[in-house]
């Protein structure tokens, strides 16, 4: 069995069985299915930028409302709906 001695810690780790038996499970998938999943995931926002527009939208209400107190909930949810609803249609229209 061989050993592989870490720069840091000096520890050593075995490398043999473990480490054939995990390089052949991530090459047994079809390229294809790991290829089209790559592209869906680039393909949707990320999260924060979902977010974001939904806090951009929020605030836009509020500003058009006479910055009101008190209804911070009812202009983020508004902002949800407007900003999910919009990206249910482009993801709608791309199929």
């Amino acid at each position: 069995m061989l050993e592989k001695t870490t720069a840091k810690s000096g520890a050593t780790r075995p490398e043999g069985d473990k480490a054939k038996a995990s390089k052949a499970t991530r090459t047994s998938a079809p390229m294809t299915s790991r290829t089209t999943a790559r592209r869906a995931a680039a393909a949707r926002p990320p999260q924060e930028s979902v977010q974001e527009r939904i806090q951009q939208r929020a605030y836009e209400l509020w500003e058009t409302e006479g910055r009101p107190e008190g209804r911070q909930h009812a202009h983020w949810h508004q902002a949800e709906l407007e900003i999910t609803r919009a990206h249910s249609q482009r993801v709608g229209a791309s199929r």
